[in-house]
C-alpha cells in the first residue's frame, strides 16, 4: 500500500500564533509528486512586521482580500487527515497550526508527523547549519524562490526523497521504524510530538534521558520547574510515556486532579504501572524536596 505523504510550509505575518498568511502544500504518493496547493491566508490581525516581511515579502495590504484559514480549511484538511506530514520544523509549524485550530475551533486532522530536521540531523549529526537553505546545497537541491511557502515545501519534499535514496529507504513508515524514532501522532483529542531534532540522537541509539511529566496546575513556574527536573537528571516533558519515571501533580489542585477519574495522564502512569513500568505520582511539593534532598547527599 502507497504512503500518502503531505509536506506543507507556512509563513507569519507579525507575532500572533495564528498570524498564517500563505500556506504552500505538495502531496507525495510512492513519492512522487501527486499534486500541490498554494494560498495566501488573511490573518485576524493585519500587523505589519517589517522583519517577517523582509523574509516572505508579503504585506497586510496583499491580504485583505484574501480567504481567512477557516476558510481554507476545508479545502486542504483532506491532504492532512490520514497521511504523514511533515515541515522542515514540525514542532514550530504545528505550534501555529494548533494555535489556529484553537482560535476558531478547528477538529485536529488524524495523522503521523515527521520533520526533514529532524532527519537531516539523525543522518548527519556532523553537520554546522541545518536551515533549509543550508540543507538544499548540502544536497544539491534547487531552492527558487526561499520563503515562498510553495517552493520551500517543493524543496523539502525533494530533502525527504535525496535523504530516504541516501539511506535505500523506500518507506517512510519504514525509516522511522528501523532508526529507532517513532513517528509523531496527532489526532483530534491528543498529541504524540515527535522526537526534537536535539534528542533525536538520543532516541536512535536508546540512551533517552527518563522524564518528568506534569498535570494540574502547578504553584512554581515553567523555568523553576524544569531547573529542578534538570538538577536531577531527566527531562521535562508534557506528556506521559514509557520513559516517564514522575508524574508530579501542581499542589493549586492536587486532591481534585489526583482522584479525577477522567485525568488522561494519572489514568495512563497508572497503567504503565501495572504493566510494570517503574513509575511514580507525586505532589509538586513531593518532587521538590526529594530534590532538594538528592542534591545534598551528592
Amino acid at each position: 500500500m502507497s504512503e500518502k505523504i503531505t509536506i506543507f510550509d507556512i509563513e507569519e505575518l507579525n507575532n500572533d500564533p495564528v498570524s498564517i498568511c500563505s500556506i504552500g502544500i505538495v502531496v507525495l504518493e510512492d513519492m512522487k509528486v501527486k499534486e500541490t496547493f498554494y494560498s495566501l491566508i488573511r490573518p485576524p490581525k493585519l500587523t505589519f512586521d517589517p522583519y517577517r516581511y523582509k523574509v516572505h515579502k508579503i504585506r497586510p495590504q496583499d491580504l485583505k482580500k484574501q480567504p481567512t484559514f477557516p476558510e481554507i480549511w476545508p479545502k486542504i484538511s483532506q491532504y492532512f487527515e490520514n497521511s504523514i506530514v511533515i515541515s522542515h520544523d514540525i514542532q514550530s509549524d504545528l505550534n501555529h497550526l494548533l494555535a489556529v485550530f484553537r482560535r476558531f475551533r478547528i477538529r485536529k486532522p488524524t495523522c503521523f508527523l515527521s520533520c526533514t530536521l529532524v532527519l537531516a540531523k539523525l543522518f548527519h549529526p556532523e553537520l554546522q547549519k541545518y536551515g533549509l537553505g543550508s540543507l538544499c546545497d548540502y544536497y544539491s537541491v534547487e531552492l527558487e524562490n526561499a520563503h515562498n511557502a510553495l517552493a520551500d515545501s517543493l524543496a523539502c519534499a525533494e530533502l525527504l526523497k535525496k535523504m530516504m535514496d541516501e539511506h535505500h529507504y523506500t518507506s517512510l513508515k519504514e525509516l522511522h521504524e528501523k532508526e529507532n524514532v517513532p513517528l509523531g501522532r496527532m489526532t483530534s483529542s491528543f498529541i504524540e510530538p515527535l522526537v526534537s531534532s536535539d534528542k533525536v540522537q538520543e532516541v536512535r541509539m536508546g540512551i533517552q534521558k527518563e522524564t518528568v511529566a506534569f498535570t494540574g496546575k502547578l504553584a512554581h513556574t515553567k523555568q523553576e520547574i524544569e531547573a529542578f527536573v534538570e538538577q536531577d537528571g531527566m527531562t521535562p516533558s508534557f506528556h506521559v510515556t514509557t520513559q516517564t519515571r514522575y508524574l508530579v501533580i501542581g499542589k493549586k489542585d492536587y486532591k481534585q486532579t489526583r482522584y479525577q477519574k477522567g485525568n488522561k495522564k494519572i489514568k495512563k502512569a497508572m497503567t504503565l504501572s501495572r504493566q510494570g513500568q517503574d513509575i511514580r505520582i507525586l505532589h509538586e511539593d513531593q518532587y521538590i524536596d526529594m530534590v532538594r534532598k538528592r542534591t545534598l547527599k551528592a
